[in-house]
């Protein structure tokens, strides 16, 4: 899994776990919440400065990806939270963080295999470069030696 997907997983997760701990009360308050972002995220518009029609139409592009995006993260939400709520059995509060640790560990260790692979070559060749001062400098004292005798 790419870090967007356990992001949005993660994000999925908090969600079921909102759900679980929402009353009828606050059930409404949250849709109200989630109709209002939708319509939010609707009126979106990007000022167009410039008369380059190309420009024009990255403009356009960028703000239908803003509003898919948007909306994508506001419905995952309203998804996860209705599952919450209507299926408190599934899952405990707890599990959904123990869950969410391990996600969060799983991220760390996929952004740092990179740097650390890298910080491993470094020290290996850095052990390999004091090996070839060590052997040079024996070599050299037996050179001396030798040249005593």
């Amino acid at each position: 899994m790419n870090i967007l997907n356990m992001s949005v997983l993660l994000f999925l997760l908090g969600a079921f776990a909102i759900g679980i701990a929402v009353t009828d009360i606050d059930k409404q308050v949250m849709e109200d919440g989630f109709d209002n972002a939708t319509m939010s995220i609707r009126n979106i518009e990007i000022e167009q400065t410039s008369s380059n029609p190309y420009i024009t139409r990255f403009y356009e592009t960028l703000e239908y990806y803003i509003k898919f995006v948007g909306t994508l993260f506001v419905n995952i939400f309203r998804v996860g939270v209705d599952f919450g709520y209507n299926n408190p059995d599934y899952f405990t509060p707890n599990q959904i963080i123990n869950v969410m640790k391990i996600i969060v560990f799983a991220v760390v260790l996929m952004v740092l295999i990179k740097p650390i692979t890298f910080l491993f070559v470094l020290i290996i060749l850095g052990l390999l470069a004091i090996r070839d001062k060590l052997k040079k400098r024996k070599a050299k004292r037996l050179m001396n030696k030798n040249a005593k005798d």
